[in-house]
């Protein structure tokens, strides 16, 4: 299972959020952070273990703790803006499979 808390928040703007990830899949080692708005879903950033690799354009996005199962994975985004506001998910993954998470808005 992949488990992405909390369901939903609701911030008011220059304040900064933090959404967490783990999962209990004993060969994964990877969180996958996505973000969705009209236009699609993107690819934030993912954490391999506890080493992070970020998208361009995600500055005000840091991801924080570990990918290994039974640990928690921290998106945490800094100074929420109008244009952050969107819809976000994380994924676990290893090898190229991928299990989703859906978090319904």
């Amino acid at each position: 299972d992949v488990i992405q808390t909390p369901p939903d928040i609701i911030k008011a703007v220059g304040h900064s959020v933090t959404l967490q990830c783990s999962h209990n899949i004993e060969a994964y080692d990877q969180i996958l952070w996505y973000q969705q708005r009209i236009m699609g879903m993107q690819l934030i950033g993912y954490m391999s273990y506890e080493t992070t690799q970020m998208e361009s354009g995600y500055d005000q996005i840091k991801l924080e703790g570990s990918a290994r199962p039974g640990k928690t994975c921290k998106m945490v985004i800094l100074e929420l803006s109008p244009s952050r506001s969107a819809t976000y998910y994380c994924a676990a993954s290893s090898h190229g499979a991928v299990l989703f998470e859906i978090i319904k808005p």
